[in-house]
């Protein structure tokens, strides 16, 4: 996801807002202020989420997460063969 074409404008109502294009669509996102020196402020401070470092996670932490939300989603059967992967999925990653 990756961020072009950044710009601010005022609308009538005085407030000033982002205007960005983000995967090839046009968006746009009110600063909530109406002056332009804060409203450059929030621009600047506006950052790519593609630039963001991912946030590390254990593989453990990942499955009893995903188990987690597994258990809300999935049928038994599915969960259980979830379970049997994951497990598989440890111990080659452990070895």
């Amino acid at each position: 996801m990756t961020f072009s074409c950044i710009s601010i404008f005022k609308r009538n109502n005085g407030i000033w807002y982002i205007l960005y294009t983000q995967d090839g669509r046009r968006r746009w996102k009110s600063t909530r202020t109406t002056v332009k020196s804060e409203a450059l402020a929030q621009l600047v401070e506006l950052k790519d989420p593609a630039k963001e470092k991912p946030k590390t996670q254990l593989f453990s932490e990942f499955t009893k997460e995903f188990l987690a939300y597994a258990e809300t989603t999935y049928a038994r059967a599915t969960r259980d063969i979830y379970r049997v992967c994951l497990r598989h999925l440890q111990r080659i990653v452990h070895e």
